[in-house]
């Protein structure tokens, strides 16, 4: 038997060897536990890519020739492309996907929405200003043009670019060379050009409120988005798609849709196209109680009319269109409260076309 001193180290060793033991089990299981968030994150990650990163979703005709468009125009930098399409297509995307294809993907995405800045800011947005060019400029600024030299500057809505803007843009196209406001060094640099409209630019030119020369500057390289309604089995496809992120987001064990789910949603109009389908989809995760999404989980908003005659009836002697015209142009004002660029928008006109309606009437308000 051993003396009780030993005993006693011999007791405090076999209890440190337990405890070690234990921490290297708690530091083994915290690992493997860490390691499985990573999983998940990676999972949810490349569910994320396979819509935000540019990666085109659908197997119909019309998806694949999306696809061969971008494969034929990426290496192209130096031309102008034109994308055309209704609200909600995907013109965006589209772009990125342009964009990452090419042979510099790391090079910077600049992405300009000519609807969403101020026609006082737009300029200065795009082509910069030195410090001093105008109240408030106390440094100078690059502007977008600068800022996606290398790369690709994507001017989404180029339909509502200011018509005195669309001229200065113009000149940059032909000569890659541009000034900052307040400034007389040119500039060169030489970014790939993509602009996106849901507008008839032939229509607009016609309209005298785009310019001729600037549309076929532009319309190099040309590609009309199909929507959304007549991709056939590729919209079941797109809102696998979505479920699967909201499922995740929103912690559903949601993994598809009911037959009677695809159907409803192949045999809807989509006039919003794909932003309307992810929010529908949203809005059913959400809601859904089953493990599949239902027909009765998707609520579908009614059709909204696009009735040319706007429940407008022309009366047996006739009437005078300059009358509807400013009836319009005054009721859009008013359900504004006088802000041009918001009645503009309800009356489907550019700011500048608005403007010359307004004054041609003498409205004053």
């Amino acid at each position: 038997m051993l003396p009780a001193k030993h005993r006693a180290q011999l007791t405090t060793d076999i209890v440190c060897i337990i405890e070690d033991t234990t921490v290297e089990s708690s530091l083994e299981q915290l690992l493997n536990q860490q390691k499985h968030e990573i999983k998940l994150l990676q999972a949810n990650l490349a569910s994320y890519g396979d819509y935000s990163s540019g990666n085109i979703i659908g197997e119909s005709e019309h998806i694949n020739k999306v696809r061969q468009y971008i494969q034929k125009v990426k290496n192209f930098s130096n031309s102008t492309i034109l994308l055309q399409g209704e609200s909600g297509t995907g013109k965006n995307l589209v772009a990125r996907a342009i964009h990452q294809a090419s042979t510099q993907p790391k090079s910077p995405f600049v992405e300009i929405n000519c609807a969403s800045i101020p026609e006082t800011l737009l300029e200065s947005e795009i082509f910069g200003y030195e410090k001093g060019a105008f109240t408030n400029a106390i440094t100078n600024k690059k502007g977008l043009l600068e800022e996606a030299d290398g790369g690709t500057l994507f001017l989404d809505e180029i339909g509502e670019l200011p018509f005195a803007l669309q001229t200065k843009f113009l000149s940059f196209l032909e000569t890659k060379s541009f000034r900052r406001l307040g400034s007389t060094q040119e500039k060169t640099v030489k970014p790939r050009v993509i602009a996106a409209t849901n507008k008839n630019l032939k229509q607009a030119v016609a309209n005298h409120e785009f310019r001729q020369d600037l549309f076929y500057r532009l319309n190099v390289l040309n590609l009309t988005l199909p929507p959304l309604r007549d991709l056939g089995n590729d919209i079941v496809i797109i809102a696998e798609n979505f479920i699967r992120v909201f499922a995740y987001d929103f912690r559903k064990k949601i993994n598809g849709l009911t037959n009677q789910a695809k159907a409803k949603l192949i045999n809807y109009s989509w006039q919003g196209n794909a932003r309307e389908l992810r929010n529908v989809i949203e809005r059913a995760i959400i809601f859904a109680e089953g493990y599949k999404i239902d027909a009765d989980d998707i609520i579908l908003e009614e059709k909204i009319s696009n009735d040319t005659d706007n429940g407008l009836i022309i009366p047996e002697d006739g009437i005078m269109l300059a009358d509807v015209e400013k009836k319009l142009l005054l009721d859009a004002l008013s359900k504004t409260k006088g802000n041009q660029s918001q009645a503009a928008k309800l009356l489907g006109l550019t700011l500048d076309t608005f403007r010359y309606r307004i004054k041609k009437y003498d409205i004053t308000r």
